[in-house]
């Protein structure tokens, strides 16, 4: 049942909020694009020994990536209205469903919150992918940064050459944690597209629910 009133909602609503999607590919391509820019001037900034030049390049990275989330805001808002207008009309499509399905009563809504709630985590599959590979990669990564750090330190006795190597290993994990923060809600958004259905459908249950039922 919980399926098919899903389905049927999707399908009337025609402002789909999935994050990735609604901004378009461009937007996100865009973005990225500028970011393995900024991230590729650091690393030949500090190649070049130029340690102003890579300390104004961290500062632009850090700078772009608050503008981006305010840009994203700002096209969302611009695009499709405000958040608490798109969420209201959201609202409306549900409760046609329900009432289409005759499902619209106090007790049937809040049968329907308990069985979602109760299926919804068996499909954030993104866990068991993310968790591991975090595990994984900090296990392998931090002591090979701190080996290469300590053979820098240990072997290299011009202080230009500990200086340039310590910069670059920073501009690399800085490029590197840069690329898989905007990574990161792409996959999950597509690994955990039912999770995250399932989720926005309990809340607006809930939403419904009070508004509707509760005095």
């Amino acid at each position: 049942m919980i399926w098919y009133l899903l389905k049927d909602f999707k399908y009337r609503e025609k402002e789909k909020m999935n994050f990735i999607t609604l901004l378009g590919i461009k937007f996100w391509v865009r973005h990225i694009a500028v970011f393995v820019l900024i991230c590729s001037l650091n690393i030949l900034a500090v190649h070049k020994t130029n340690f102003v030049m890579s300390a104004v390049g961290y500062i632009i990275l850090i700078t772009y990536a608050i503008y981006f989330v305010k840009n994203t805001e700002l096209v969302m808002e611009i695009k499709f209205g405000n958040a608490l207008g798109r969420y209201k009309k959201r609202l409306s499509v549900l409760r046609n469903v329900l009432k289409d399905m005759d499902l619209y009563s106090d007790s049937k809504i809040h049968y329907i919150i308990e069985l979602v709630d109760k299926q919804k985590n068996q499909l954030q599959y993104s866990k068991n992918i993310f968790k591991p590979f975090t595990i994984v990669m900090s296990t392998i990564l931090i002591p090979l940064i701190l080996g290469t750090l300590n053979w820098i330190y240990k072997y290299m006795k011009n202080i230009d050459e500990i200086v340039f190597y310590t910069g670059l290993i920073i501009a690399l994990i800085l490029a590197l944690l840069s690329i898989a923060y905007m990574v990161k809600p792409i996959i999950a958004d597509f690994i955990d597209k039912e999770y995250y259905s399932f989720n926005s459908l309990q809340s607006m249950l809930h939403d419904i629910y009070l508004m509707d039922f509760v005095e």
